[in-house]
């Protein structure tokens, strides 16, 4: 299992998507802390995902760069978006933040996140 104990921190306000998300992750072995929005008390993490739209209009962009500024490091993160904007393509690369368009087949998710991994690996 080549994602075993990968710690994700998963964003969603869709609750049905946020579970599915989660539990999809948790069996190819990642640790989860999932949330509908931005966590009080978020694990430390090897990688955040998070959807663009949050409601109350907050921003994946905005949740991940809280994530980033309470863990003190700048965490690899993954944003998924339904909207095709130019601009949040623009905002997510200054970020350096991986952009996926939704629905996002299993398979791009976690080919996506073994991309991660092994690039964590080689910084190490």
């Amino acid at each position: 299992m080549p994602l075993a104990g990968m710690r994700i921190i998963l964003i969603d306000d869709e609750i049905d998507i946020l579970d599915a998300t989660a539990q999809l992750l948790i069996r190819w072995g990642c640790e989860v802390q999932a949330s509908v929005a931005i966590p009080e008390r978020p694990i430390e993490a090897d990688l955040i995902v998070a959807d663009f739209d949050l409601g109350g209009g907050v921003t994946g962009l905005a949740a991940i760069d809280d994530l980033r500024r309470q863990l003190g490091e700048s965490i690899p993160a993954i944003l998924i978006s339904g909207h095709a904007e130019d601009r949040i393509r623009k905002n997510a690369d200054l970020a350096n933040i991986y952009l996926l368009a939704k629905p996002v087949p299993p398979a791009i998710l976690r080919s996506s996140l073994s991309a991660i991994r092994l690039h964590l690996r080689d910084e190490a």
